[in-house]
């Protein structure tokens, strides 16, 4: 009997692991990638049905020895059958990894499983070149009368100056650039408009190309209006129906402030190397009329120097506001001189948000120096090794003068007082005089 049991489980155990291997489809963009450039991976499911949507928090990157290591994920979402993750690889070096979907619930023949799903893909880091790019997977729901606007991110982590050729697919859309010349730790914009007006189609699947000689990219380019049909590359039919709008000044709708909501214009980092660090708070503000989904938060053009924390966030509501702390990053070789970038929020809807950085390095490096985060409206104060980005206008010698106004209205109203009650007292005493006379 104990034999019937255990060989049942065998049998059980065999079978959840055949049907996990066709449950989800893993299908890489790329055979073999190089450290620091974007990953696409499409997700599909097959003759399961998923009992929750993925999120960016299901999908895991592990190496051969199952360590886990930090990635910031960006999700596009199909509907349940259909989505695509792509994120900027770390570091790596040489060797297989592993992309690790962790703790999936779904339905089979009536049966809930509990299971994950993994693929592998290669790192070659012998490469001199690496391009990444955002957004790496473009899709669009519109109303008839809309068209798409958007800014695609191209960054050159390399050490030499990259060449890149932009070409597309597709007659309903424009770039506003056919080549990229960008030098090592530096980005280029691209700026990406739609022209679906007169069109009839209600669908549209175009792409955009890149490449740079040791690498490239194929950013898929999806609009669709109300209704439509797409067709996915694995031959599954998806029916869409149109339920949101997208909201054309998304562009614009993000923004950084300060903790007390006034916007940045930019940020000036004073860097002495021979003192410690401490870390500066700002805040994300959404002011769309819709709530942001997925939002991811990097710095261009100061590569590895500086830490963010967090770089994603789920959901930001409309018209609210969320906090990040940016530190410098210990581990980073600096060295003294003047350096550019920019820090840049999106979402998952493409809207954008960017703010200049200025890097100023002095002194020698034995510690790390404290955030000393200014701009032309903004002073920093530390407090309990947090740094507190407030307004200029509140100077450290504020309270001073508020004590000295305080002080002062206090001298004339005991002046006054003083002579009112002097003035009584002498008048008091003549009048004792005249009645002694």
């Amino acid at each position: 009997m104990l034999f019937k049991k255990c060989l049942w489980f065998f049998v059980f155990l065999l079978t959840l692991n055949i049907v996990n291997a066709s449950d989800i489809n893993f299908d890489f963009y790329k055979e073999v990638y190089h450290p620091f450039e974007t990953l696409q991976v499409e997700i599909s499911t097959d003759n399961i049905t998923l009992s929750n949507d993925l999120t960016t928090s299901n999908l895991l990157l592990r190496d051969v020895n199952n360590n886990s290591i930090s990635i910031a994920k960006n999700l596009v979402k199909f509907n349940n059958t259909f989505y695509v993750y792509y994120f900027d690889l770390p570091n790596l070096v040489n060797g297989s990894y592993n992309l690790l979907l962790d703790n999936i619930n779904y339905l089979k023949n009536g049966n809930l499983f509990i299971s994950d799903f993994s693929s592998s893909f290669n790192v070659d880091s012998s490469s001199i070149s690496s391009i990444s790019v955002r957004p790496a997977y473009i899709f669009q729901n519109v109303n008839d009368n809309q068209e798409v606007s958007l800014t695609l991110v191209v960054k050159n982590n390399g050490n030499n100056l990259a060449n890149v050729a932009l070409s597309k697919e597709g007659d309903f859309f424009n770039l506003d650039k056919n080549s990229l010349v960008i030098n090592p730790n530096n980005f280029k914009n691209v700026l990406v408009t739609s022209s679906l007006f007169g069109k009839n189609n209600s669908s549209f699947y175009g792409s955009i190309k890149l490449d740079y000689g040791s690498g490239n990219y194929n950013i898929p380019f999806i609009v669709l209006k109300p209704n439509s049909i797409v067709q996915v590359e694995n031959n599954n039919s998806i029916n869409f129906t149109n339920t949101s709008t997208v909201d054309l000044n998304l562009s614009n709708s993000l923004y950084f402030s300060h903790t007390s909501k006034k916007k940045l214009d930019k940020l000036v980092i004073n860097l002495d190397l021979s003192e410690s660090y401490s870390s500066g708070q700002i805040l994300i503000n959404n002011n769309a009329s819709v709530d942001l989904n997925n939002l991811n938060v990097f710095v261009l053009g100061l590569h590895n120097m500086f830490e963010i924390k967090p770089t994603s966030v789920n959901v930001l509501l409309s018209n609210r506001s969320t906090s990040i702390l940016i530190s410098l990053n210990e581990s980073f070789n600096f060295s003294s001189g003047n350096f550019t970038g920019n820090l840049f929020v999106n979402s998952s809807e493409h809207a954008t948000g960017s703010l200049p950085l200025f890097l100023n390095v002095i002194g020698k490096k034995s510690v790390i120096s404290p955030l000393n985060l200014s701009s032309n409206k903004t002073v920093v104060n530390i407090t309990n090794r947090t740094l507190i980005i407030d307004d200029r206008e509140k100077s450290n010698y504020t309270w001073l003068i508020i004590v000295f106004i305080i002080a002062f209205v206090a001298f004339i109203i005991v002046y006054f007082v003083y002579k009112g009650t002097k003035k009584k007292e002498d008048e008091f005493d003549k009048f004792v005089d005249r009645i002694r006379k």
